[in-house]
């Protein structure tokens, strides 16, 4: 062998040996790639991009994925760096549409020639291209990896496998991640599911439970554990042991005999038992199961639900006493029995029995769930399945037309902020009707927003309801016309017109002559019918412009302009020669009724509103004096004469009776409607006269009088003291309610001599009701609730007295203390007779329940009344029918 030879035979060994080694740096990067294709995605890319370059000594790989028409480079290689999400172009203008169409390799030199719109070709100079298909399962393309370089490059058939072995790794990645990202969201909808079922549960306060039995395992839902009382944290799953475990003893044998019948048969019986709870608590549940695996004829797995129904048992206890609502009770657990056997659809069949709309949307404004009281409110088809379209667009599918369309629509269905409650908006509807609309967030158990709860009403009634109450508050329930408050009203706003505008108009105040006694001889009723009379024919006589109203009793106003002198003394005429003209028959006898009208001009009798009221009351008394029949201008030198001295005797006498105890209490008591139980009795004032012939002298007659001189607070703490006195004396008698007037609601040391004669006396305060009158406590909110406050420290209880005589909204009761209402006798008198009076009085009943509050009514004087006042469903009355004022201790 020469030299020649054996420089060929070692060059032959030195080609072999780099082939070798090359052929080994491919396995180790091989190797290296399949350790890394289990990593994180992004990692898993940028190294497949970077070893391809690197194995193919090439500038540029780009690996991008196909989605419609797009390429999408998901990791490029440029020069030793690599980028994520590096951008996207249309497929067709590159060489990756000729890999997609063959699904094999394809390598083109001079590129960039061949495909001029590819602007990535041209970004990078390329001269050389060489790409091969990521196929699925399907033998898809589904990705495609590019390499670019600005010089030739030779790709053999060694390189060429060694590329579809890299296309082969690459598909393997993307469909681990196609799995992992369907995994993810399958764990997403799972963990919805159940914060909807969870808040379900608590809704409903319903527990699911599951058992186990090979095993000896029970799993509790979150309500379960709550309804038990026992921590999930300290026992995630139960043995049967521990879930009897605050089973009420006396229940615990049923509940026992229940779970073996369960374990042999597979049949749940639904059971009621109570548990023990901390402090000695009691809940009632009711339990239903039923078997859903077996296994040689046994089963081997239960399921069932628990409800709390504590408050269901209280509710038939109460019921029981009564046969009506017995039944209804019965009738209500048939239909919770009915809604507990469908337990899959407890959430729909909850929101299905509801009168209010309900629509839940998702994180993408998209309707999940409609009532069908939503439907029936916007009058859309109970066929149309609303399920996936827009909630906003809800008014498409309803036949109902907006009063407003331009405002209403920006509202409705809409929301500033998502993760906040909606303020409560008002829809009218073109029909007249009035929905509101309120809409909650809903949210996932670690605070994420799932979607939006949307909630609306019909308040049409309610709404009508209010315009009829606020009409009865302004009107005198008896004849129709104004009522005192709404007069006293009208005519300040009509004195600060006419001093602003310089009119001249007169105030008319008049009253029948001699009506008490046709109240005590033929009745209230009588009377009653007497006053809606006149008040009619007299209202013939004002003009629409003019005020008339009644004050209360007989006693009238009217409001007239005074354009010319005569016009008021013209109108007091007719009235006067009105009254007198009508006829009345009363068993069998015929009777006619007078009437005194007294006139104060403005402004030459006073330019305020209680100057004008107290001469025109002087001058109708004025009228009286001149025989009654008659009208009267007021005159000022005539004011102070008959009128003035009786008043001064009576103060005198007032005040001789306080000196010398002259007073006397009466009391009166005060029933359950239900059994005519006596609950507390009122205590009534009375003075003893001096004079044989009249021995006892009646609150109306002295109480005005002490009201105006001021007397009135002493009398007040004199009833109080002795009233105090006797229930120390008596300590069987029941609670008594003393009223106080007006005066003494304003002296401030009054609750100070209240608590000072209790702990005198050592009587318990809860045995002296305080009753306090509508009107003082309206007239100044924050000093009722001052007194209020002090007398409720005291240990007292109070009552507002007269209660709807004089008011226009009932919103001050959210700020008074009081426990008890005493509806004002006004409305009770003909309440058989008169529809308004019933609708009053059943507003101010739902009003006082709604507030918790007892509620009296006095001045019952029949049996029909009284059957009538029980069923509005009023606590207690008083009145004559069941007991006269007496002064003897009950």
């Amino acid at each position: 062998m020469d030299a020649h030879d054996i420089d060929g035979k070692r060059q032959r060994f030195a080609l072999r040996n780099d082939l070798e080694t090359e052929h080994v740096k491919r396995l180790k990067k091989l190797y290296e790639l399949s350790m890394t294709l289990s990593g994180d995605p992004v990692d898993i890319f940028k190294h497949v991009a970077r070893i391809i370059a690197e194995l193919f000594k090439v500038r540029v790989v780009c690996l991008s994925e196909i989605r419609g028409d797009q390429l999408y480079f998901i990791s490029v290689y440029i020069d030793g760096d690599v980028f994520q999400d590096a951008g996207q172009c249309p497929l067709a203008i590159t060489p990756c549409a000729t890999v997609e169409l063959s699904k094999d390799i394809r390598v083109y030199d001079r590129v960039s020639e061949l495909f001029p719109e590819a602007s990535f070709l041209q970004e990078h100079n390329a001269q050389t291209y060489c790409g091969f298909p990521v196929l699925d399962n399907h033998q898809n393309v589904v990705a495609i990896t590019c390499l670019l370089d600005d010089k030739p490059h030779e790709f053999t058939d060694e390189d060429q496998a060694l590329l579809r072995i890299f296309g082969q790794r690459i598909s393997m990645e993307l469909e681990r991640q196609r799995h992992i990202n369907e995994r993810l969201k399958s764990e997403e909808n799972l963990r919805q599911i159940q914060a909807m079922l969870l808040q379900t549960e608590q809704l409903a306060g319903m527990g699911s439970w599951e058992w186990n039995i090979p095993e000896g395992v029970i799993r509790w839902s979150p309500e379960m554990y709550r309804l038990n009382q026992i921590d999930s944290a300290e026992y995630p799953t139960l043995t049967p042991e521990v879930a009897t475990s605050k089973v009420d003893p006396l229940d615990l044998e049923q509940v026992q005999a229940n779970i073996t019948q369960a374990l042999v048969h597979g049949v749940w019986e639904p059971i009621e038992y109570r548990v023990r709870l901390q402090n000695d608590q009691i809940r009632s549940l009711r339990a239903e199961g039923l078997a859903v695996q077996f296994q040689q004829n046994l089963p081997i797995k239960l399921i069932g639900f628990v409800q709390d129904i504590s408050e269901l048992k209280k509710t038939q206890l109460d019921l029981e006493r009564n046969l009506e609502l017995l039944r209804g009770a019965e009738q209500l657990q048939r239909e919770l029995k009915i809604a507990a056997q469908r337990e899959q659809q407890r959430m729909s069949a909850l929101l299905s029995a509801m009168n209010i709309g309900v629509l839940f949307e998702d994180q993408a404004g998209c309707i999940e769930f409609v009532n069908p009281a939503f439907k029936h409110l916007w009058a859309i088809r109970n066929t149309s399945d609303l399920t996936g379209f827009p909630s906003r667009d809800i008014l498409a599918h309803s036949s109902h037309r907006l009063a407003s369309p331009e405002h209403a629509s920006r509202r409705v269905m809409q929301v500033l902020d998502s993760n906040e409650p909606s303020e409560r908006f008002e829809i009218e509807l073109h029909d007249g009707r009035i929905l509101t609309q309120l809409s909650y967030p809903v949210t996932d158990y670690d605070g994420s927003i799932l979607g939006r709860l949307w909630i609306y009403e019909d308040i049409t009634q309610e709404r009508q309801t209010a315009k009829q109450l606020l009409y009865l508050a302004e009107r005198d329930p008896l004849t129709g016309l104004l009522n005192r408050h709404r007069f006293q009203e009208q005519l300040a706003q009509y004195l600060r017109m006419a001093k602003r505008h310089h009119i001249k108009f007169a105030l008319l105040y008049f009253d029948l002559d001699e009506f008490k006694y046709v109240n005590d001889t033929f009745g209230h009723r009588v009377g009653d019918t007497v006053l809606v009379r006149i008040a009619g024919e007299i209202a013939s006589l004002v003009q629409s412009s003019e005020i008339f109203a009644r004050l209360g009793g007989d006693e009238f106003a009217i409001v007239i302009e005074h354009k010319q002198d005569s016009e008021p003394s013209m109108l007091a005429a007719r009235i006067v020669n009105a009254v007198s003209s009508i006829p009345f028959r009363f068993r069998g006898a015929n009777i006619r009724l007078t009437a005194s009208v007294g006139i104060a001009l403005f402004p030459d009798h006073g330019v305020e509103m209680e100057d004008l009221g107290a001469h025109a009351d002087a001058a109708m008394y004025q009228a009286k004096s001149l025989g009654k029949n008659n009208w009267c201008i007021y005159d000022a030198d005539r004011d102070m004469s008959a009128a003035m001295t009786t008043r001064m005797t009576w103060k005198s006498r007032i005040a001789q009776a306080l000196e010398q105890n002259s007073f006397e209490i009466h009391f009166q008591g005060v029933y359950e409607t239900r059994n005519r139980t006596l609950k507390h009795v009122e205590a009534l004032v009375r003075m003893r006269d001096p004079q044989p012939q009249n021995p006892l002298i009646m609150p109306g007659q002295f109480i005005p009088v002490a009201e105006k001189s001021g007397q009135i607070i002493d009398i007040d703490k004199w009833v109080l003291q002795r009233s105090i006195e006797m229930l120390a004396k008596h300590p069987q008698m029941p609670p008594v309610a003393v009223n106080i007037s007006g005066r003494s609601f304003d002296d401030p040391s009054l609750p100070r001599f209240i608590q000072t004669q209790l702990d005198k006396h050592q009587v318990d305060p809860e045995r002296l009701i305080i009753e306090l009158t509508e009107t003082a406590a309206v007239s100044d909110i924050k000093d009722a609730q001052r007194f209020i406050e002090a007398i409720n420290q005291a240990g007292c209880k109070v009552c507002l007295d007269d209660f709807g005589s004089g008011f226009s909204t009932f919103s001050y009761l959210k700020y008074l203390g009081v426990e008890m209402l005493k509806i004002d006798g006004m409305f009770i008198r003909d309440l058989t007779n008169n529809r308004d009076n019933q609708i009053f009085v059943k507003a101010m009943v739902d009003v006082a329940r709604g507030l918790g509050k007892d509620i009296v009514a006095e001045f019952v004087e029949d049996a029909v009344t009284l059957e009538m006042i029980q069923n509005l469903g009023i606590q207690y009355v008083q009145g004559y029918y069941l007991g006269r004022p007496s002064p003897e201790v009950v």
